[in-house]
């Protein structure tokens, strides 16, 4: 089986000199590069018969938008995605039914489906994660494999088994929609914009202060494995609530301001927090009918609920009720409700349903419920 790397720079040329090892590689760039593998001078002759054709151009900001000076007094700008779309023109024009197109550079998310896929419609979304002075070794020995592409798209599953080829069965592999792999990739690198952050919120607030030392702090935090650095709260659904959490970013709110830290990553947090209680509120209130909220507790199975996120998204609800037989509270009834999984209460398996009344679950557990329609959110 033979591949094409389409853009021979920092990223695909070590890329293609990973895959060379196990699979024959041709390239192209604009430039004269030096490899250890063909490199042609058009495209045409660079992706005939190969089966996979990975696409790694530049997807670049303004020169003013490098991070190397200050840029949040200037307006966000999406990436430029004009070389992109003329390669991947030219590859259009040269495509045969069986070759597969994979672009593996960056693109903000929604651009593939609006962009990409009206130049190449079977397209896939395959981009890398890798640092700049390790591409080879992050490219053969990955944390993460990400494919985008759409779910009738057999070639999604046969990248995903090349990577496997490449860099074992046991790789960390995520595939989904064009959407999820660009969300997937974007993510992993904001993910660690906000560790990067945080630790140094963490030294400036030691720094203010005068006493205490960050790195006994980062270092205690960095050896939590079972929430902090684990897979644990990385599910979407109800947002952070109980006595302790909502509170303590007040209070940091408060103390940011203090100390004159200078930024308001706290505040922010607890804005962020009360916007998206809203948004699943106005989702409960679209369809016109009485919301019932199941269960008040801020946690599963828990009666206790002081700082609970089902009594915020319920203050943005005119009308709200509640059922919640930990707290002694019971919705009766007849007529369709919308109701509002808070969590996913041990009590729910026995409740009793009002008919053609709408369920919405954030957790995505894919109920069934007899006579109702539920809605993962």
């Amino acid at each position: 089986m033979k591949i094409s790397m389409i853009g021979l720079g920092k990223l695909g040329l070590e890329a293609a000199n990973v895959i060379n090892k196990s699979y024959p590689v041709i390239g192209y760039d604009i430039n004269t590069v030096v490899a250890p593998f063909p490199v042609v001078n058009t495209i045409k002759d660079a992706i005939k018969n190969s089966k996979f054709i990975f696409v790694a151009v530049p997807t670049p900001h303004h020169s003013e938008y490098s991070g190397s000076n200050p840029t949040s007094h200037l307006p966000p700008k999406d990436f430029d995605y004009t070389i992109l779309k003329n390669v991947l023109t030219e590859i259009a024009k040269h495509l045969e039914p069986e070759q597969q197109v994979c672009v593996i550079c960056t693109v903000m998310p929604g651009t593939t489906r609006r962009e990409l896929a009206t130049i190449i419609p079977n397209i896939l979304y395959n981009p890398t994660v890798i640092a700049q002075g390790t591409v080879a070794k992050d490219f053969e020995n990955p944390e993460i494999v990400i494919v985008g592409g759409e779910s009738n798209n057999p070639n999604r599953a046969k990248l995903a088994q090349f990577y496997r080829s490449i860099n074992g069965e046991s790789v960390h592999l995520v595939e989904g929609e064009w959407e999820d792999a660009e969300l997937t990739k974007i993510f992993y690198n904001t993910f660690l914009t906000y560790k990067i952050t945080l630790a140094n919120t963490i030294h400036d607030m030691v720094q203010k202060l005068g006493h205490g030392n960050s790195d006994i702090v980062t270092d205690g935090l960095a050896n939590c494995t079972r929430k902090i650095s684990a897979p644990a709260y990385m599910t979407a659904g109800m947002g952070v609530g109980g006595p302790c959490h909502p509170r303590d970013i007040i209070a940091m709110n408060w103390f940011s301001q203090s100390i004159n830290l200078g930024y308001d990553l706290f505040g922010n947090l607890s804005q962020i927090r009360e916007i998206q209680a809203k948004n699943l509120a106005d989702k409960l209130s679209s369809y016109g009918l009485p919301v019932v909220i199941l269960g008040r507790g801020f946690k599963e199975n828990l009666a206790q609920h002081d700082g609970s996120y089902a009594l915020l998204v319920g203050h943005y609800i005119d009308g709200v009720s509640y059922h919640d037989p930990l707290n002694n509270i019971e919705y009766s009834g007849d007529n369709p409700v919308v109701y509002l999984v808070s969590y996913h209460h041990d009590w729910l398996k026995d409740y009793n349903f009002i008919p053609n009344s709408i369920i919405i679950d954030p957790w995505r557990k894919n109920l069934s419920i007899p006579n109702c329609n539920v809605i993962n959110f």
